[in-house]
């Protein structure tokens, strides 16, 4: 009985520039998609965060932009004297006046350090008008 061996295969190599460039090009998108930072998952917010997207919108008006959900400050003292500050706010973006309310700017100095900063943006329903 023969025995069928694969080494007399030739190996798989492109026969013409224009096959190669198709290679190298798919090549270059692969490995483009592999880098491409991917957008957070909505499991990635936490769940004070994720109860809000079904409590009720505070009283307002018919032209606000944005409406404050929740807002919390925490200072506390470490044990080596430093001040360590929480700022927890969640605002609902009503109208397109209101885009500001989804961007964050801190002040800061020589004297003070920002260690972490985290945002999520959670796609709340839209609540339609009925007309009657």
């Amino acid at each position: 009985m023969k025995s069928r061996s694969s080494s007399n295969l030739a190996p798989l190599r492109p026969t013409s520039k224009s096959s190669f460039l198709a290679v190298a090009g798919a090549l270059i998108l692969f490995l483009l998609l592999a880098f491409v930072p991917r957008p957070a998952v909505a499991g990635d917010a936490p769940a004070w965060m994720h109860a809000l997207t079904n409590a009720p919108l505070p009283p307002h008006d018919e032209k606000t932009d944005a409406v404050l959900l929740y807002s919390e400050e925490i200072l506390m003292v470490q044990p080596n004297g430093k001040l360590k500050e929480i700022d927890r706010n969640a605002y609902k973006i009503l109208r397109p006046g209101g885009r500001h309310f989804g961007k964050v700017a801190l002040p800061y100095d020589s004297d003070s350090r920002i260690t972490s900063i985290r945002g999520w943006c959670s796609a709340f329903p839209r609540r339609e008008k009925i007309s009657r």
